[in-house]
């Protein structure tokens, strides 16, 4: 129970401990702001910023970060990094901010990363694995969202920056009533298009009511013809940019300001830091919420959880705020403000005051209010009753007012005496300038008769007054906003507690909607029965049952009948011509549930005619559920599905030929995916069906990227110059490693107007052709070499002879350990050394198959490897993987060492700076047709040697010169460049091929194919023998002056007696001079000579002396060839040669022991 007064004393004991109040409340202040010291470990967050320091939006986020950071009271070591991409949007910029973070931050480990805006968002996300991986990222101020931007992102989350851009519209339209334009202005930078981009979003809220005008502008001369196109209709709504002015560049709030300069059109837009620049306000975002929301999502983290339980959080809690001036400048009061909105720039009060003496003020107060507060409980009780009959009042006032529908209270003499906020909505009209006001001293608002509250005054309000009751009439009003509305007036008069007539009470009631409706069912009607009459579709519509209930003229003449009533009086019912299974199925649960089907069939017209239709039907129910009817629409397709059916035929026969052409045809469309390809297409390339290929690309069809690279610009050309391109060679690497050269022909591909929309490619296979011309041109080029370095070969063997056997006459005469002996086999072996490289000429230009026997191929070849090996550094290894048992073949052994030998050279060469490996196989290998057409070899059993390094490889450009001699990339005095020459001339006399595959870096093969021909014999032993010698008659023929010079003497030391002649016919003389065939043992005759040459010489011979055997010398391997036939020429002996070659070759033929030739 409270009593109704204090003693004087107990009122000053509160007075007095309200004087200390403050004090006490000023001391525990104090306390509470001493800062609370930071636990636990220190934290590191990056904040990236996309714009520069200085800007006041993004400012205004980091101090909301910082305040939240030091708020939490753990140790925060906020790293700040700006973007600057305002002023500098480049993409080079951005990455080499990204290398420079990349250095900055390698040896940082961040507990989280915060950015502001989209272009940080962005920059994050893209360099998000590189610059810090798997940190959570917490992003704010980002505009124009998309989910799918952080699909599969893990720990990312943040706060959109979502402008209320419909509520600060419809506040605009509010504030500026009959403004209908709105000027949205902007720029073309990420964050304008993106802030555009919500504003669209809130176009279809203001359909009808405002017309977007958008605007993007680049300088001040675009900003000034954007900004006088306002007039008095416009609002202005402001994205804010930055703008570069001749090199200057224009913060936001003063391009902002600019603007406000140049109109006094009504500005507006969503951000607190443009506020107080020229923009009157709105619902504005404000940076320092956006930093304080991604700050307390980054301290959620680092609490423990996780960030993808942390939503993005997509609308924000703003508020209204308004720049006082602009308002002023507007004439817009502040009571027509949204209430709590916060108003900048409002005159400071007259008075300040310092803290404590506020607070010794407010706690003064709250004393005075104390003791009013026990003063007032004294006089409660008087005042209650009269409370209690305010309510009442207040109440039914209120009732009144919340009543939608307009009522009004006139007296008996016609004045208005009350009405509620309904009524003085419609008429737009004050309750103090109408109350007590007699219907005829009303002004019509706005000039309108239909819009004058007098209006109401009619006769019916004298009939009421003299005979009380209720009127209901019609009449047609119009409101504060001049639309006419459809009013039901309910008049009836009231009376006093004395029962006498007071008044009039009258309520509006609107029904225009409702008259709206009805007239637009009538309008719909009309439409409705119009387009049935002229619709090209037959339209009916029948019972369940099938009764007709309507049927349209196009259904009739479908099926074959004059009019509609002719059709509906036929007898013919429509169910029946259109059975089938749905519409059984809509029958049975058209009783149930409303249902459609749509089908096709065939109908018969009345002339018998069929037809193929489209129909289209649905079940109707009643609202009482008391009957149903059936609505159809029935299209003639007859001709469609003719059409169709020719096109599936045409592209039948379309496909059925390209299925049998043998080259290869298929399509792109413009993005170069595949839309279709023949047979041929998916056999070449291994597809079990050629719809695989389609809505794929080059790169998924080829193994190697720089094959689909190469492709694609041939796609790309013809289709941007818009012409065909005939006959294109191109080399593709296939699936299964093998190299193919297919001849391209392509056109683009145009759609009915004539754009390129794609391209149609023909291809064939030519590579045997490609193989067969460059072999047939390889064979010419191998031809003529060989004939000019078979002449030159034959020349130097006659000097190497001269100098060999010289040389050995000189060694003979000379003391062994003597000086001059040394000089002359320096000179010998020099000789020898030239010898050896004649023989490599000889081998490369003219391969014989003189020194085949049966041979261990596996065993030679692991002999050169075992000399390669020794020879080899420690960065290079080499691998064999020689099949064994490979058996004998009829191969010479020094050649094939010597094929191993230089092919194990050249990779050795490749890799000595860079180290790898060498790989040398041998197997037995079934060449198919395929494979042995392009090497020109007969298909079957072949040994494959093969040798191949990981080094930089050969370039495609000098593939194919490898093989000439003298050839060579080695510098001066690495290499004569006969070294492949001369593996080719060895695998060429052994009728096998060579081939070459180079990727740099990775494999380069030579692959060495000889025929497999085991002779089933045992390996021949050679033992070595002493010089020969012999006491026999020679004629030595010859038509060098050296040779005849020192052969004879050669012999001559060996025991034989020789007669030296220069030419055949000094033979042939000599011959005639002597009696008998004993005259001569033998004749040893060159190749080569001015008369005749060696061959026809021993033709002749031959007939003059049949018995007499012959020796045939040359420098030319063709000679072995041009002595076949001949059969007095026991053997051939090739240049140049030594007295020991020599005299085994005499003895052979005089010892009648078997020679080749």
């Amino acid at each position: 129970m409270i009593k109704r007064s204090l003693s004087l004393p107990s009122i000053w004991v509160i007075v007095a401990l309200a004087l200390l109040l403050p004090f006490t409340f000023a001391t525990g202040s104090k306390g509470a702001e001493s800062p609370m010291a930071g636990k636990g470990k220190k934290r590191n967050i990056l904040y990236i910023n996309s714009y520069q320091n200085g800007y006041i939006w993004s400012d205004t986020i980091l101090d909301g970060i910082r305040e939240t950071f030091v708020q939490s009271g753990l140790q925060i070591d906020l790293q700040v990094e700006y973007l600057d991409a305002k002023k500098h949007p480049d993409y080079a910029v951005r990455e080499q901010l990204r290398a420079l973070m990349a250095v900055k931050f390698r040896n940082i480990d961040f507990d989280a990363v915060i950015v502001s805006d989209n272009d940080a968002f962005s920059f994050a996300l893209d360099y998000r694995q590189e610059l810090f991986p798997g940190v959570p990222l917490v992003f704010c101020g980002v505009n124009h969202f998309d989910s799918e931007t952080i699909a599969g992102q893990a720990a990312v989350t943040g706060v959109l920056e979502h402008t209320r851009v419909a509520e600060t519209l419809k506040l605009a339209m509010r504030l500026h009533p009959g403004r209908k334009r709105l000027l949205v202005i902007g720029d073309e930078s990420t964050t304008s298009v993106a802030i555009e981009a919500q504003v669209r979003d809130a176009m279809p809220q203001f359909k009808d009511r405002l017309t977007f005008d958008y605007r993007r502008v680049n300088n001040m001369e675009e900003l000034t013809r954007t900004v006088e196109t306002a007039d008095r209709n416009t609002i202005i709504y402001h994205i804010p940019y930055y703008m570069d002015e001749g090199g200057t560049f224009l913060t936001p709030w003063e391009v902002e300001a600019a603007v406000a300069e140049m109109t006094d059109v009504p500005i507006y837009s969503g951000w607190v830091f443009l506020l107080g620049h020229g923009m009157l306000g709105g619902m504005l975002l404000s940076g320092e919420h956006q930093g304080h929301l991604a700050a307390q999502m980054v301290l959620d983290i680092l609490a423990g959880k996780s960030p993808d339980d942390i939503p993005v959080l997509e609308r924000t809690d703003e508020q209204y705020y308004f720049d006082n001036d602009v308002l002023a400048r507007h004439g817009i009061p502040h009571d027509r403000l949204p209430a709590g909105s916060i108003i900048i720039n409002q005159p400071k009060p007259f008075y300040e005051l310092e803290k404590p003496v506020f607070w010794t003020i407010m706690a003064s107060l709250g004393v005075l209010t104390a003791v009013l507060f026990f003063l007032a409980l004294n006089i409660r009780q008087r005042k209650y009753a009269e409370r209690r009959l305010k309510d009442q009042l207040y109440f039914m006032e209120l009732l009144m007012d919340t009543i939608p529908t307009p009522i009004y209270f006139r007296s008996k003499s016609g004045a208005y005496t009350d009405f509620n906020k309904a009524f003085q909505r419609w008429f737009g009209t004050d309750r103090d300038a109408l109350n007590a006001t007699l219907p005829k001293e009303i002004k019509a608002a706005g000039g309108s008769r239909l819009r004058n509250p007098a209006t109401l005054s009619d006769a019916a309000d004298k009939e009421l007054l003299a005979r009380p009751g209720v009127r209901v009439y019609e009449q047609v009003l119009e409101s504060i906003d001049g639309k006419r509305h459809n009013v039901l007036m309910h008049k009836a008069t009231y009376r006093n507690a004395s029962g006498e007539v007071e008044g009039l009470v009258g309520v509006l009631y609107d029904f225009t909607d409702r008259h709206k409706a009805e007239e637009d069912l009538r309008r719909a009607e009309e439409k409705y029965r119009s387009i049935f009459e002229n619709s090209a579709l037959g339209i009916f519509r029948v019972t369940a049952e099938g009764d007709w209930l309507d049927a349209n003229p196009a259904l009739a003449h479908m099926l074959g009948y004059a009019t509609p009533v002719a059709l509906m009086t036929s007898g013919r019912t429509i169910l029946a011509d259109l059975h089938c299974a749905e519409l059984e199925a809509l029958a049975v649960t058209a009783a149930d549930r409303p249902g459609a089907a749509a089908f096709e069939c065939r109908l018969t017209r009345a002339d018998g005619q069929e037809l193929a239709v489209r129909a289209y039907l649905r079940s109707i129910t009643s609202e009482d559920g008391s009957s149903t009817r059936l609505e159809g629409i029935v299209e003639d397709v007859t001709s469609r599905r003719k059409a169709e059916r020719d096109l599936r035929d045409s592209q039948k026969m379309l496909r059925m030929v390209l299925d049998n052409i043998p080259q290869l045809v298929f399509w792109k469309d413009k993005d170069l995916r595949y839309m279709g390809a023949n047979k041929s297409f998916a056999d070449f390339f291994g597809l079990s069906d050629q719809d695989e290929i389609i809505g794929k690309t080059n790169r998924d069809l080829l193994p190697r990227v720089i094959d689909a690279l190469a492709a694609e610009r041939l796609d790309a050309e013809v289709m941007h110059e818009n012409r065909s391109c005939p006959r294109t060679p191109l080399e593709l690497k296939m699936a299964n490693g093998e190299m193919v050269i297919v001849e391209l022909t392509k056109l683009p591909l145009h759609d009915y107007e004539g754009r390129v929309i794609g391209v149609l490619s023909t291809a064939e296979d030519v590579t045997r052709k490609v193989s067969l011309e460059r072999q047939l041109l390889q064979s010419q080029k191998m031809e003529a070499i060989g004939t000019f370095v078979s002449g030159i070969a034959h020349d130097f063997n006659n000097i190497l002879t001269t100098i060999i056997n010289s040389a050995e006459l000189a060694l003979l005469d000379l003391p062994e350990e003597s000086e001059p002996a040394e000089d002359v086999r320096r000179a010998l072996n020099a000789a020898q050394q030239g010898s050896h490289l004649v023989s490599q000429i000889h081998t490369y230009s003219r391969p014989t198959r003189e020194g085949f026997l049966p041979t261990e191929v596996a065993a030679t070849v692991q002999q050169a490897l075992g000399l390669i090996r020794a020879s080899l550094p420690g960065n290079i290894r080499l691998r064999e993987d020689v099949e064994p048992s490979l058996g004998l073949c009829l191969a010479d052994p020094t050649q094939l060492r010597q094929v191993v030998m230089n092919l194990c050279t050249n990779a050795f060469q490749a890799l000595r700076e860079t180290g790898g490996v060498i790989e040398v196989g041998l197997h037995r290998v079934e060449l198919q047709p395929e494979r042995a057409d392009l090497l020109a070899l007969a298909p079957g059993e072949f040994l494959c040697l093969s040798v191949s390094d990981n080094g930089p490889g050969i370039p495609p450009s000098i593939a194919s010169k490898i093989f000439y001699p003298f050839f060579t990339t080695k510098s001066m005095g690495e290499g004569t460049g006969l070294g492949l020459a001369v593996v080719q001339g060895i695998v060429k006399g052994h009728k096998g091929a060579i081939s070459l595959s180079s990727e740099p870096w990775v494999k380069t093969r030579f692959e060495i194919f000889l025929p497999y021909e085991d002779e089933g014999a045992q390996p021949k032993e050679l033992a070595e023998r002493p010089t020969p010698s012999g006491s026999e008659r020679i004629l030595f023929v010859e038509d060098d002056l050296d040779q005849l010079e020192t052969i004879p003497k050669v012999l001559g030391r060996l025991g034989y007696s020789v007669v030296a002649c220069r030419g055949a016919d000094a033979a042939l003389a000599a011959l005639s001079s002597s009696d008998g065939d004993g005259r001569f043992d033998l004749v040893v005759t060159d190749f080569d000579m001015p008369e005749a040459t060696g061959v026809d010489f021993s033709r002749t011979l031959h007939q003059i002396r049949p018995g007499l055997p012959v020796i045939l010398v040359s420098g030319r391997r063709g000679a072995i060839d041009a002595a076949m036939g001949v059969s007095n020429i026991r053997h051939v002996l090739t240049k140049p040669y030594s007295g020991r070659g020599l005299s085994e070759a005499i003895r052979a033929v005089l010892d009648a022991v078997p020679a080749e030739v």
